[in-house]
């Protein structure tokens, strides 16, 4: 028996694939042109969700390597870094993507048809729930707030749970008598979940560089 392992050949060769910082640095350097959209113009408000969903689809891909290589090995040094980036990232993106999130979704019925005529129409069931939900939104500022604050709150729980089941070993008595040592780590279906949401939500390009 031997530990778990992915083939995540499919998106990066491995952790120190050069790969990695290329994306990552693209993230970082196209992130502050989201701000240059307008945001009383459909063709602008179309391509800010463009632009968006290049650098979204980065990080997704990005994300789930780090989440596969944690969830065989939670004490990984090198992903849960790449994990750290990359949530750092995320929540950067989102607060940049804010502004023009509220103004999708408090557009009038006839621009939101216009807007789905851009080539936005996988985001439409997305955009549809969030108009209907629109009554519970915060203000910008504040929803950006929230996001930037769930870093070091909410989420920073979740990795914390995950830095200390990480931690424990188990000793395995195998059938021909001999033993096995392994790390109690986080469920696999957890990290499946997240390669299932990116293929369903993106296709497979989005696991491919």
């Amino acid at each position: 028996m031997h530990t778990p392992s992915w083939d995540l050949s499919i998106a990066y060769s491995g952790i120190d694939d050069p790969a990695i910082a290329r994306d990552l640095a693209d993230v970082e350097q196209t992130l502050p042109t989201l701000s240059a959209f307008a945001l009383d113009d459909i063709g602008a408000l179309a391509n800010a969700v463009s632009a968006y969903e290049g650098m979204d689809i980065k990080l997704y891909t990005l994300g789930t390597f780090a989440n596969c290589l944690l969830s065989v090995d939670a004490s990984h040094v090198a992903a849960k870094k790449l994990q750290g980036q990359v949530n750092a990232l995320y929540s950067k993106l989102s607060q940049a993507m804010t502004p023009y999130s509220q103004a999708i979704v408090n557009l009038d019925e006839a621009a939101f048809a216009e807007l789905l005529t851009h080539d936005v129409a996988s985001w439409q069931f997305r955009f549809e729930r969030d108009r209907l939900l629109k009554n519970r939104q915060l203000s910008v500022s504040e929803e950006q707030l929230v996001t930037a604050l769930s870093q070091d709150g909410l989420l920073a729980w979740g990795r914390l749970y995950d830095s200390i089941t990480g931690s424990l070993k188990v000793t395995l008595a195998l059938p021909d008598g001999t033993e096995e040592t392994m790390a109690c780590h986080k469920r696999p279906v957890f990290c499946m979940g997240r390669i299932v949401c990116a293929v369903n939500r993106h296709g497979v390009q989005s696991l491919k560089r």
